[in-house]
């Protein structure tokens, strides 16, 4: 998929660029409104390289707003857990599920 995109973009350039992820910073040629749209089409994050060394990291802002929900996610479920490892007493969901339906019988 990468290299049809990077053909589709690059019609003159397919062939001299890597075909993954990783795109030479020196053989870059992508307007800023092509980088978008494949950041937005691959729904991945592009790597730039310079002299053969991660330069940059270009995503989408969906994706990069995804990502972060992601992770603040999992913070909250480590947190949790660490809660839980020391001790911390927790609700099984079961008991939450019955008090909210008889909550929601009483009504």
């Amino acid at each position: 998929m990468i290299s049809q995109i990077i053909t589709r973009l690059f019609p003159k350039k397919a062939n001299s660029l890597q075909i993954n992820k990783h795109i030479l910073f020196s053989k870059i040629s992508l307007s800023l409104t092509n980088l978008s749209a494949l950041c937005k089409e691959t729904k991945e994050p592009v790597f730039l390289t310079k002299n053969d060394e991660g330069d940059l990291v270009v995503m989408d802002i969906g994706t990069y707003d995804q990502r972060e929900r992601q992770l603040e996610l999992r913070e909250k479920l480590l947190d949790i857990e660490i809660k839980r490892l020391h001790g911390e007493k927790d609700i099984p969901a079961h008991d939450v599920t019955n008090e909210l339906l008889s909550i929601l019988e009483a009504n």
